[in-house]
């Protein structure tokens, strides 16, 4: 699970590319999870409403917005993460601004890079990140020759299509097709992804039934009502799922 997101997340978004590759060195210094955005107002909202990280590093004057009007367009979207404005504008009715909006620590550069690697370290050290911390896992697969990365809690389930694509059915209805393995899913996630039949991955937080499979002795059926699913578990691989469910987690009716 080592490529699944269990650690913190941090966007960074920095107009001065050795100023990002600093900041960028602290994160992984503390095992923090990278992202990066474009230092534009539009693509580092589109990655905090599409990633919800824990931390969000910026610089003040972005590409059309500043950082405050970026951070109140985030707060609107009931998004709450950390926030790190980094600047040279050491002006005090900007600074006040900052503070009264909300945002977690305003550093000008002139501080230092030390500065913001204290910063980084209170936030990680704070009691409000250690509740996060194991809060969601991303996968990361590829769609359309692309990385894309997925919470593993909208995954509902994935079935093979051919040799080469699967078939993600995610919790709002929609479905996406990836070039990503079986394998490669589940070695990604946390023990809520299953896979019981070589062909399909379930998340056991939407299972509503499991029945015996009335056509193969020894086989069942995983059912979910609300996607219309019916998944085989295989008698070869039943009592393994039920052990790693059992062992991790309590579900009525698995025996």
């Amino acid at each position: 699970m080592e490529e699944g997101w269990l650690r913190l997340k941090c966007l960074i978004a920095c107009i001065d590319y050795e100023l990002e590759e600093a900041i960028t060195n602290i994160a992984k210094k503390y095992d923090i999870c990278v992202l990066h955005a474009r230092p534009s107002g539009s693509d580092v909202f589109g990655k905090v409403t599409q990633f919800n990280p824990d931390l969000v590093i910026m610089d003040l004057y972005l590409k059309k917005e500043n950082a405050l009007q970026v951070f109140k367009k985030i707060k609107k979207a009931n998004i709450n993460p950390e926030t790190i404005i980094v600047s040279n504008e050491a002006s005090s009715t900007v600074l006040l601004q900052a503070f009264n909006e909300g945002i977690s620590d305003y550093i000008l550069y002139s501080s230092g890079i030390k500065r913001i690697d204290n910063s980084i370290r209170r936030i990680i050290c704070s009691d409000k990140k250690e509740v996060k911390l194991n809060s969601e896992i991303f996968i990361k697969i590829i769609c359309n020759y692309k990385n894309t990365f997925i919470s593993e809690n909208r995954i509902v389930a994935v079935e093979k299509q051919t040799n080469r694509t699967n078939l993600i059915i995610l919790s709002n209805g929609n479905s996406i097709i990836t070039s990503t393995s079986i394998e490669g899913i589940l070695s990604q996630g946390s023990y809520i992804l299953q896979s019981p039949h070589r062909s399909y991955i379930i998340n056991i937080n939407f299972i509503d039934l499991i029945t015996p499979d009335p056509h193969i002795k020894g086989n069942y059926i995983l059912e979910n009502q609300t996607y219309n699913l019916r998944i085989p578990l295989t008698k070869k691989r039943y009592s393994g799922f039920i052990r790693n469910i059992n062992t991790n987690f309590r579900m009525e009716g698995f025996v």
